[in-house]
């Protein structure tokens, strides 16, 4: 990145023509995490006879958690959390 203006502006003479430069690096982190649908505990009982049918869907992924707050996604008219909700950006140092 480099400034509009020239350093000087001609107020520092030899400067005119010179420009400031710049660079950062920013790292993006989640601030969420996937809560995964409950499973129910399993009853004792004799084991079904018949697997379960391989075009069986999964429950779907409805719930999630970001900075301890629960936000629960509606399959049917899903309203996702905003941006700033879901990630955190931060600038890194050149270690990172």
């Amino acid at each position: 990145m480099q400034t509009r203006e020239s350093v000087g502006r001609s107020i520092v003479p030899g400067t005119e023509t010179r420009h400031a430069t710049a660079s950062a690096k920013a790292v993006i982190e989640p601030k969420c995490f996937i809560v995964p649908p409950e499973e129910p505990e399993p009853e004792e009982t004799e084991p079904d006879p018949e697997p379960t049918e391989p075009g069986e869907e999964p429950e779907p992924i409805i719930g999630l958690a970001c900075d301890g707050e629960a936000w629960t996604i509606d399959p049917d008219d899903p309203e996702l959390p905003s941006n700033e909700d879901l990630f955190t950006v931060r600038l890194a140092g050149d270690d990172e």
